[in-house]
């Protein structure tokens, strides 16, 4: 695949559509692989004798590498190349999925997951980046991003990587020691001080892994904000619903993969209609539409209960699905839509690290909030009712942050730093 330039107009539709295929497929490849084990997990506890906390981290340890390596991915494919990163990405990402696959104990199949994240980090933005400057138009982008959608300075690098790792150990550790435990405080404590520390770097670094400045458009922050939430909505639901249907109603991992189509469905469905209207008419209607129906798939889920019939949680997952196919093409199109095509890269990464650090905080929250309910003898489902209500307050935050986004004083703040770079 060729490094593609704003220049290129003169891409021919069948190329522009054959690169647009690759990065999909790409992409793809990185969510097959999340789904696949979100449906293992309850089979990876039974063969490997792993503990809940376990779980979490294999979901975590590549959602951690994820989120920590996707800022200088986007910034190493602009300047070093995008097809050449890309291709790395590619074969590290196969490297890893080769190691999980003889893993043999919990602790190996982190290991290699988070090996995995390493060439995942070098796939999600490097790809947004190419499907950005291969439709230089913006209907024609919006409409790729929808497509895409259907499918989703060193210091300043390892203290990104201490803030997820540490608030992540917090929240984990938490729900089985106890949130007062010391463990648990050092940790969120040594996370909140290297948020600061990174902050502080980046502010006074020539060349900054994260410029700072991107955060004064308000559409580019809503749009960070809105990734980061609605990606703890989705993967907290995953992770808590996979033990539901394999744990608690005893289903098998076929049947609950079955179960869970429905919620690719509603993403696969909605993605491509939602890249049209962002296209049309802005990032404020799909944004606000997803809140909705992530708001009322969570009003559903509060009411499971033991004797709840299988098509009521299918129907409510199909609204989480929907949710994020709604609003994940409006992420991306407003992320990139106000920045140079020479920050492309790294505003496409942006985006894809927020919504990274959400499925992390996502499976640790709720998985936490799940634990604590279960350690105290409660049923399953009662034990997952407040992971239920978190996921209606973060629906009510993305709409609030939808309609601030697309605001004339938004707009304005777009315009003025989009100015600001050389």
């Amino acid at each position: 695949m060729p490094d593609v330039r704003p220049s290129e107009g003169r891409l021919s539709n069948r190329r522009r559509t054959s690169i647009l295929i690759t990065c999909c497929l790409s992409i793809f490849i990185v969510m097959v692989d999340s789904t696949g084990v979100n449906l293992a997990l309850p089979s990876i506890s039974r063969e490997m004798g792993a503990s809940t906390s376990q779980l979490q981290w294999v979901i975590d340890a590549y959602l951690l590498v994820l989120a920590s390596l996707m800022l200088l991915s986007g910034s190493m494919a602009d300047r070093l190349g995008r097809r050449r990163i890309f291709s790395l990405g590619l074969l590290l990402f196969g490297l890893g999925s080769a190691l999980c696959s003889v893993a043999t104990g919990p602790a190996m199949l982190i290991a290699t997951r988070a090996l995995q994240a390493i060439g995942g980090s070098m796939l999600n933005p490097v790809a947004m980046a190419i499907i950005t400057n291969t439709y230089p138009d913006a209907r024609r982008r919006a409409r790729a991003i929808g497509v895409w959608g259907a499918v989703v300075d060193v210091g300043g690098q390892l203290l990104g990587i201490l803030v997820m790792a540490t608030l992540s150990f917090a929240i984990i550790t938490g729900g089985e020691q106890g949130f007062d435990h010391i463990q648990v405080l050092a940790s969120a404590a040594i996370g909140a001080l290297a948020l600061a520390a990174f902050i502080l770097v980046e502010r006074h670094t020539a060349e900054p892994l994260l410029d700072l400045r991107y955060f004064r458009s308000v559409p580019f922050s809503a749009a960070t904000v809105v990734a980061v939430l609605l990606f703890m909505a989705f993967s907290g639901f995953m992770f808590v619903a996979t033990l539901y249907l394999q744990d608690d109603l005893g289903k098998s991992p076929l049947h609950a993969g079955l179960l869970t189509m429905p919620i690719a469905l509603g993403n696969a469905l909605l993605a491509p209609v939602s890249g049209r209207i962002v296209g049309r008419r802005g990032p404020r209607p799909s944004m606000v539409a997803g809140a909705v129906a992530l708001a009322v798939g969570g009003v559903m889920l509060t009411l499971l209960g033991p004797s709840t019939p299988l098509w009521y949680f299918v129907l409510a997952g199909f609204f989480v699905g929907g949710a994020n196919g709604v609003t994940n093409s409006a992420i991306t199109s407003t992320a990139v839509s106000g920045m140079p095509a020479a920050r492309s890269g790294v505003a496409a990464s942006i985006a894809s690290t927020g919504r990274q650090v959400g499925q992390s905080l996502g499976v640790a929250i709720l998985g936490a909030s799940l634990n604590t309910g279960l350690t105290s003898h409660a049923a399953f489902t009662d034990a997952a009712r407040p992971g239920w209500f978190m996921i209606i307050g973060l629906a009510l935050a993305i709409g609030a942050l939808g309609v601030i986004s697309g605001s004339s004083r938004a707009r304005d703040s777009e315009a003025r730093i989009t100015g600001t770079f050389s």
